[in-house]
């Protein structure tokens, strides 16, 4: 009894506590700070001033430093004398110099704002996860700890999910609705207030534990809850004071929005406020001391970032449902039906959580419709399981079907790694109709030829010399300042090879400019085999045709060239299958 009396006693303190909680008024002051070349004022009294404000008033912020920014002495310094209620986190933007740090090749014909160079979402996977690596390091590096808020107006889920798993970050930042600002189209997330993001989508609050990602989502420019809906300007009713000025609106608007906000019902009730600095903070110092002296009055909890998605986590354990103003939200969507809208959410996952999205439009819009599926069973892996019962019951036929097996494996590995995914044709290689059929064909095509000639070693050979796929993929060709080159990529920058033209002739083996190094093209085959699904299934058949003369012809070569043709041809062999197993998604539908 007295145990049952206990937990009762601390449930209901739990309950009482969360009751407080949603009666506070929260504010989240938050600061992004790009490299001051981007500033209108390029002089340290942006930053000066900006914390000066705060720090008069105590009140607490997070200051989210562009990677760029820790490069400058000067403003680094003045943010490392910050009093300790100060946080400092990441803002999540890639320049040139970043990318160039991080290894990753940039674009530099695009405005430096344009979404397909500037966000994570904008390069491959494998780049995402150089550039966060190489921006946590510098971040540690000179504040001696890994942050724990990040933000940027938008942020990929595959990049999220990453940083979270391996940093640890406790709270993210990414902009408020908005159709079409700055050629940013974000559209469908709960409107204005915090929620936790589902794994694969930003956007689309979590269902459940097993969709929870274990990070809180703030918002940046909260939009006005009806006035915001729609496109164009329609975004500048926001609690930005750089926005809401513009359309002739004074402190005295941003108290009624803020106040909106505050008197929402369930969750936390909760305001971002802030100005990036030396930007859109030059001219608004006195509206930004305004808003900051109606934080105080309100006696408004400013804490930073990471606090509060701290006491998001700790507040609810379960769903959570909202209301603010005409809006409803809840972990399945959102409505407001004097807006006449209700979004629904479904399964969606947008394609950057595969690939690099290079458009100069961020078009991420949430929508009520399922994306149709297509019929996608993998019965090629059933087909593999036949052949390996075959090879228990048919001893003899072992040797021939593993080589079968692993022929098809090197040859039409890519083809064989695309699949469905939530939602998703995902394709490593060619895009192919009837995906699952054609790979179920390739599999018992190769594990027949093992079979039929398991005693010629023609498909032993054919492997080997999937040596040449090895060589074909890697080999880059390009004519720069008429020169001609020949070589390898060693890594995104750096070439090493021949070169040739009018000065003469000689070996290379230097950095260069990214956009040199992205206009080195793959030999013609590369692309002809990736995207002409008949290529892709012919090509091997050339390799099996020399396999069959090397065969035949292998008895006339000395035992020692023949045994180091077969060393260089499995080491190869095995380099092209690591190739695969290593590929990313080169395109989904």
């Amino acid at each position: 009894m007295v145990k049952w009396l206990i937990l009762a006693m601390m449930w209901l303190a739990g309950a009482g506590g969360v009751a407080a909680r949603e009666e506070e008024k929260y504010a989240v002051i938050v600061n992004p700070i790009r490299a001051r070349k981007f500033w209108a004022d390029k002089s340290l009294a942006p930053i000066e001033n900006h914390y000066k404000a705060i720090s008069q008033r105590q009140l607490r912020a997070t200051w989210l430093l562009q990677d760029e920014v820790l490069a400058d002495g000067e403003l680094v310094e003045i943010i490392e004398a910050f009093d300790k209620g100060q946080e400092i986190g990441v803002f999540l933007e890639i320049t040139e110099k970043t990318a160039k740090k991080a290894r990753v090749a940039y674009e530099i014909n695009r405005p430096w704002y344009d979404p397909g160079v500037v966000f994570l979402s904008g390069y491959s996977r494998r780049q995402r996860k150089k550039l966060i690596d190489t921006i946590w390091e510098d971040f540690r590096g000179r504040f001696g700890n890994w942050p724990k808020a990040v933000g940027a107006w938008w942020i990929d889920s595959y990049s999220l999910e990453y940083i979270k798993q391996k940093y640890g970050v406790k709270t993210v930042l990414i902009v408020a609705d908005q159709k079409t600002t700055d050629g940013y189209g974000v559209w469908g997330q709960w409107w204005g207030v915090p929620y936790w993001p589902a794994k694969t989508n930003m956007l689309r609050p979590a269902r459940d534990r097993e969709d929870w990602l274990g990070i809180t989502t703030i918002q940046w420019a909260q939009r006005d809850l009806g006035l915001a809906y729609g496109e164009g300007e329609a975004s500048l009713f926001s609690l930005q004071a750089n926005d809401y000025t513009k359309t002739g609106q004074d402190i005295n608007y941003f108290k009624r929005l803020a106040g909106d906000y505050w008197q929402g019902s369930g969750g936390l009730k909760q305001i971002t406020v802030g100005l990036e600095v030396g930007m859109e903070s030059v001219g608004m110092e006195k509206e930004w001391e305004k808003q900051l002296d109606f934080l105080v009055e309100e006696e408004a909890k400013a804490i930073t970032m990471s606090e509060f998605g701290e006491i998001m986590n700790n507040a609810y354990q379960d769903k959570i449902k909202v209301r603010v103003g005409n809006w409803q939200m809840w972990e399945g969507g959102r409505e407001n039906k004097k807006l006449g809208e209700k979004l629904i959410y479904g399964k969606q996952v947008f394609s950057d959580y595969w690939v690099a999205d290079k458009s100069s439009f961020l078009d991420r819009v949430m929508d009520s419709e399922e994306k149709e599926e297509r019929r996608y069973v993998p019965y090629w892996l059933i087909v593999v399981i036949g052949w390996m019962a075959l090879g228990t019951w048919k001893k003899e036929w072992r040797e021939g079907i593993g080589w079968g097996l692993m022929w098809t494996g090197l040859n039409y590995g890519l083809i064989l790694r695309s699949r469905q995914e939530l939602g998703w044709m995902v394709y490593y290689g060619p895009t192919i109709e009837n995906l699952d059929l054609v790979q179920a064909g390739l599999v018992i095509v190769g594990g027949t030829m093992g079979i039929v000639w398991r005693k010629k070693g023609w498909l032993k050979t054919a492997s080997a010399l999937t040596v040449i796929n090895l060589l074909v993929w890697t080999v880059r060709v390009s004519k720069l300042d008429d020169n001609y080159y020949l070589g390898i990529l060693v890594d995104e920058l750096r070439f090493a090879g021949v070169w040739a033209g009018k000065g003469g002739a000689g070996l290379i083996n230097k950095d260069l400019a990214g956009y040199v190094a992205t206009s080195l093209l793959r030999l013609p085959l590369v692309k002809l085999v990736m995207e002409k699904p008949l290529a892709a299934i012919l090509w091997p058949l050339v390799g099996l045709a020399g396999a069959v003369v090397i065969s035949k012809t292998a008895r006339k070569v000395p035992e020692k060239i023949r045994r180091w043709g077969w060393r260089i041809g499995a080491a190869g062999a095995a380099g092209w299958g690591w190739l695969i197993m290593i590929a990313e998604a080169r395109v989904v539908n």
